[in-house]
């Protein structure tokens, strides 16, 4: 018998930032189902269940945070792991190790 895969709902309103973490997961064999703001991802826990949110907190619109407050005064359980991640692109790209 073998065990079902978590479901994974990833919330972040950078497409970069999602897609990354969709490719870290599938290194593991996980699959990221995304929403790509705070109101799209509580349609989406509203609809179904998830085992886990990968939310990010500094999100335009509705807030990581504000998203928490409602997944409360809704009564939705799921756990949750916050992060503060954004994409790096030029200029903040470190770029390739300098040699020593």
């Amino acid at each position: 018998m073998s065990a079902t895969p978590p479901r994974i709902l990833g919330v972040d309103d950078d497409p970069r930032v999602l897609a990354s973490l969709q490719a870290l997961l599938g290194l593991y064999g996980l699959k990221l189902e995304t929403a790509g703001s705070g109101e799209a991802a509580l349609l989406r826990l509203q609809a179904d269940p998830f085992d886990l949110v990968l939310l990010n907190l500094g999100m335009a619109g509705l807030s990581g945070h504000q998203v928490m407050d409602r997944l409360a005064e809704t009564g939705i359980d799921v756990a949750v792991i916050v992060n503060a991640l954004r994409a790096l692109s030029p200029p903040w790209h470190p770029g390739p190790p300098r040699a020593a």
